[in-house]
């Protein structure tokens, strides 16, 4: 018979793979392109959530202009401000605890982000 840590743990590893596969889809649907490899990892009070590979062929293309960087920017920051209320409420839902995006790290050079929440 399972302990209870050994169910908690495997709990929160089945949270942890359903908040990628949810994000994954979030974006894709905003975006029209899935991120190459994203993982979810729920440190106490706080979920972070590390995506690589989520630019788009134009983005990427763009980019290989440096001067182009701020309006990828601006495109990666509006995209964010329509679903980041829909993540914070499909991820609540998985944890059962209501979720705010703290911080999001965008490295556009490096093909990856870093979406913070906090457990509130």
């Amino acid at each position: 018979m399972p302990t209870r840590g050994k169910i908690a743990k495997a709990r929160r590893i089945q949270n942890e793979q359903q908040m990628a596969i949810t994000i994954a889809k979030l974006l894709k649907d905003a975006t029209g392109k899935g991120p190459k490899n994203i993982k979810a990892k729920i440190l106490e009070d706080i979920v972070e959530i590390s995506i690589e590979g989520f630019l788009t062929e134009l983005e990427q293309f763009l980019l290989a202009d440096l001067n182009n960087r701020v309006l990828i920017e601006q495109i990666r920051d509006r995209i964010m401000g329509k679903i980041d209320r829909r993540i914070e409420e499909e991820l609540s839902k998985i944890t059962e605890a209501e979720l705010q995006i703290l911080h999001v790290h965008k490295d556009l050079l490096q093909d990856y982000c870093r979406i913070t929440l906090i457990i509130t």
